[in-house]
């Protein structure tokens, strides 16, 4: 389900003239070899939530994109992630700022990870249990530039979807998205072709405007940071 828009449509696999090409298959096995295939974090069985209570939901295992880190503790983070399987939601990370934890270096933006929660029954924050990194995106951070635009795309998946409804076709757009920019430098064409990919598929994609005014008129606002991306053209 998406924030306000009618039923969206899974994207064609064309490759679009950006390079933004199709995502390839994604193996859900966790594999403990090498940085991409997988670095792994543990903990042990059965985890308590975010409040402490004892989950005895089963666990669940995503591919999903880091977009967000927030404090929660003096130790701990709230750690926002877009999933494939599940949509956007919240994981806590208990003892994530201490000198040494289990998910030291798994755990910053962009990442492309795979991820293992146990659900919450009385809270939002769900426990993240274990942390494949598939995929640090060290290009993506080579400039500043390409972080900025990286982080308005993160602006505009937070702006059109609801928290925890899957929407499997824009995690697809993001992760191609940052593929691009980690192996391209930014520019207004790459901006505006991801916002004319995410109005076609939230379905309101209206020949007689532009894609973000049709965004900006469905949810009402436009991320400010789009001028500063566009300033750095």
């Amino acid at each position: 389900m998406l924030r306000s828009s009618p039923r969206t449509q899974k994207p064609r696999g064309t490759q679009t003239p950006l390079g933004f090409g199709r995502q390839p298959a994604l193996v859900l096995t966790l594999n403990h070899a090498g940085v991409k295939a997988g670095i792994t974090a543990k903990s042990g069985l059965p985890a308590p939530d975010a409040l402490g209570h004892v989950c005895t939901r089963h666990v669940q295992t995503t591919p999903a994109i880091l977009l967000r880190k927030t404090r929660f503790s003096e130790t701990s983070l709230i750690v926002t992630w877009f999933t494939h399987d599940l949509g956007r939601l919240k994981t806590v990370v208990k003892g994530a700022l201490r000198p040494k934890n289990r998910f030291a270096g798994m755990l910053d933006l962009f990442f492309d990870c795979e991820i293992s929660i146990a659900h919450s029954v009385k809270s939002e924050l769900h426990t993240l249990r274990e942390v494949v990194l598939r995929d640090a995106r060290e290009g993506l951070r080579k400039d500043y530039r390409r972080v900025a635009l990286a982080s308005y795309f993160v602006e505009l998946i937070e702006l059109t979807t609801e928290p925890e409804h899957p929407a499997p076709e824009l995690y697809d757009l993001l992760f191609r998205a940052f593929a691009f920019l980690d192996q391209n430098p930014p520019s207004a064409r790459a901006l505006l072709h991801f916002e004319s990919e995410l109005a076609r598929m939230l379905g309101i994609a209206n020949p007689d405007q532009t894609a973000i005014v049709a965004i900006g008129r469905v949810y009402h606002r436009i991320p400010t940071s789009r001028a500063v991306c566009l300033a750095k053209e």
